[in-house]
Parts: structure tokens; C-alpha cells; sequence
């Protein structure tokens, strides 16, 4: 690597919980075909256990004097959905 050259590697890892409830009183028809709604823990299963978002970025000093510099980032994002998000957004 030169002096005047930062690379930066990261790897972010983000999930949220699903709802629980103490006596296991929740319901949820999982498909709207169901005859019956489903008892108790887990509410829905959690796709976001797997969110592994990695990110990479660079800082280059062109001129090797402090003055300049040339910053860039990229990575994958993922949008996490926070609780109320759902039910609370327009269409």
C-alpha cells in the first residue's frame, strides 16, 4: 500500500426481534388461506437474522501534502422495517 492511500473494509451486521409475549397469547393467520390462526411464539418467522451487509471505502491524498483529499464508500444497505413502520406507512 502507498502512504497516501486508505482503504477501509467492514462488514455490518443489523437484524430486529420478533414480537413475543410473555403467556404466548399471540395469534396470526400466517397465509391468508388458513382456517386457523397460529397460537403462540413466533409470531412470524425473522428473515432479518441473516442481514449481513458488507462495506467497503478509500481516502487518497493525491498531492502527499494533508491538503486534499479524495474520499469514496460504497456497501449494501438494507432497509430494516422498526415496529409501527408497517402499519403507520401511506401507499
Amino acid at each position: 500500500m502507498k502512504s497516501n492511500l486508505t482503504l477501509n473494509l467492514g462488514l455490518r451486521y443489523e437484524m430486529t426481534t420478533v414480537p413475543t409475549e410473555t403467556a404466548g397469547k399471540l395469534s396470526v393467520l400466517r397465509n391468508i388461506t388458513d382456517a386457523t390462526p397460529h397460537l403462540g411464539d413466533p409470531f412470524f418467522s425473522n428473515p432479518t437474522t441473516k442481514n449481513f451487509e458488507p462495506r467497503i471505502g478509500f481516502a487518497w491524498d493525491p498531492f502527499r501534502n494533508g491538503k486534499m483529499a479524495v474520499r469514496a464508500g460504497a456497501g449494501l444497505y438494507d432497509v430494516v422495517a422498526k415496529k409501527g413502520e408497517a402499519e403507520s406507512s401511506e401507499v
